[in-house]
């Protein structure tokens, strides 16, 4: 019940006490009729009328409270329906607890600037590269892997960067370790300006089983940078050649191993390991290993790869 019905009940118990009033005292005047009392019959003649003239009053306050609650000026003297009620400020509704309170979706962004095709090099975004004494960031290549209904799946030609998989050794999953918060938290921030991370789509990535063990491979992530699964490697890059992969002398020195023959290093995949406390990789030769590579080990390199817009 809102206040102002609670103004019109008041205002309506106000009137039929008075009315009740007004009968007990047309019941006093009759009573005093054949006492002959001039003066008490004066007097209660005087209390009628003024409880007559309150019971007006009231009603025509009521009439007018009831007239403003339910409209009567808009159909009675033409006035607007929305002068007389004006509609209340629209909100929002709250999303109820079964709803997701995000939607992964594809925004509306610009093409890539360029038309690209599968297998071809290019440029985009910058990060430190070289063994300098101060920070010089420089551009990072990537090679295209896929293109379908105007996005492409760009692989860094070079690893980057020297990190764990987990920066503690547990069991954990691509959902959960450090290496992905790193990817699309600080890589995605430092790497990309914010023209650049409007072209980056945000991906549904699969949490790929391991072929060889029944490691737990945990769930679904949405991601805007990612690893590679042992899946996708071996689709995308079939022969042990395309998969060796040359580290940057920023990496290097950030701790990263380097075949010294070669001069390639080994690269982390998003796919578990033959324990939760492993993850999957690429070995400096191109083969890949899907056993015993420690998540904590500070030897692995890291190739970034993300869905990208680009014109059809």
């Amino acid at each position: 019940m809102t206040s102002f019905d609670g103004v019109l009940i008041t205002t309506f118990a106000a009137c039929l006490i008075c009315l009740i009033q007004i009968c007990c005292s047309l019941y006093m005047v009759e009573r005093e009729k054949g006492e002959g009392e001039e003066k008490g019959k004066r007097k209660e003649k005087e209390r009628i009328v003024t409880n007559v003239l309150l019971v007006l009053i009231i009603f025509i306050v009521l009439l007018c409270c009831m007239a403003f609650k339910y409209e009567f000026p808009s159909v009675i003297l033409g006035i607007p329906k929305e002068i007389v009620n004006p509609p209340a400020e629209s909100k929002p509704p709250e999303p109820s607890a079964s709803e997701p309170t995000s939607y992964p979706s594809e925004p509306a962004t610009p093409p890539f600037p360029i038309p690209i095709k599968i297998g071809d090099i290019l440029t985009f975004g910058t990060y430190e590269q070289g063994n300098y004494s101060s920070i010089r960031e420089e551009a990072i290549e990537w090679v295209v892997l896929d293109k379908a209904d105007g996005k492409a799946l760009l692989l860094s030609t070079r690893a980057i960067d020297c990190l764990p998989y987990n920066n503690q050794n547990v069991g954990c999953t691509w959902a959960t370790c450090s290496l992905r918060k790193w990817l699309n938290d600080t890589f995605y921030k430092k790497a990309f300006s914010a023209e650049e991370q409007e072209w980056i789509l945000k991906s549904r990535v699969a949490a790929h089983e391991n072929p060889d063990s029944s490691t737990n491979p945990g769930m679904d992530t949405d991601d805007y940078v990612f690893l590679l699964s042992v899946d996708e490697v071996k689709y995308y890059l079939p022969n042990n050649s395309d998969r060796m992969c040359s580290p940057t002398e920023y990496a290097v020195k950030q701790g990263a191993f380097r075949n010294e023959s070669l001069g390639t290093c080994w690269w982390w995949l998003r796919t578990p390991g033959e324990t939760s406390q492993d993850a999957s990789s690429v070995n400096s030769d191109g083969t890949i290993d899907t056993d015993d590579g420690s998540v904590n080990s500070g030897k692995g390199c890291v190739r970034p790869a993300m869905w990208i817009q680009i014109e059809d």
